[in-house]
């Protein structure tokens, strides 16, 4: 027997699990140490994991890519089936102790939480942006709005001659109204 193919059935060499992770060696063996695992050595001193121990660091490097770091993962976690069959099962299966419906509301409102913290920035952003600071395009949408809806200026002196007049022509409204 080849000295790489010298470990027992069902095993798996270190060289092969850090390739297929992609690790690096002091990473494995930290991995090691924080589960607690010894490796085993076959015939010819060439050391392996039996499929079990592979499953933990998987498991172990799952958990640190979701949650950036190894504290916290429970190796007891992991199930391991001892033959091939599936049943069926009536219980209930109930992750983190909540209902399906409990598990939706929580990822919904999750959602909720990331669309209104991106609108949150944006407002806080836009509240910061002067008008130059607009590209152009959007910067000439904002000035024909502004010509749009702000009145043209006029003449003081006419502007208030208008407003004369009309108030006259209120008061002799009034008055009319008064004598009828």
């Amino acid at each position: 027997m080849k000295p790489e193919n010298s470990h027992p059935p069902e095993t798996i060499r270190p060289e092969d699990l850090m390739e297929e992770l992609g690790i690096k060696k002091e990473t494995y063996y930290r991995d090691l140490r924080y589960l607690e695992i010894e490796h085993q050595k076959d015939s010819s001193g060439r050391a392996y994991l039996s499929t079990e121990q592979a499953d933990q660091i998987r498991a172990l490097r799952n958990h640190v890519e979701q949650n950036g770091k190894r504290s916290g993962f429970e190796s007891s976690s992991i199930v391991k089936a001892t033959d091939s069959s599936i049943s069926q099962s009536t219980e209930e299966i109930k992750v983190n102790g909540s209902s399906p419906e409990e598990q939706m509301a929580a990822l919904v409102r999750s959602a909720a939480e990331l669309r209104a913290s991106t609108e949150i920035a944006k407002y806080v952003i836009a509240s910061q942006m002067t008008p130059e600071m607009l590209p152009g395009d959007l910067r000439a949408q904002v000035e024909a709005a502004k010509a749009a809806v702000v009145p043209k200026s006029t003449a003081p002196n006419s502007w208030a001659q208008e407003l004369v007049a009309k108030a006259n022509q209120y008061m002799k409204q009034q008055q009319q109204e008064v004598r009828s």
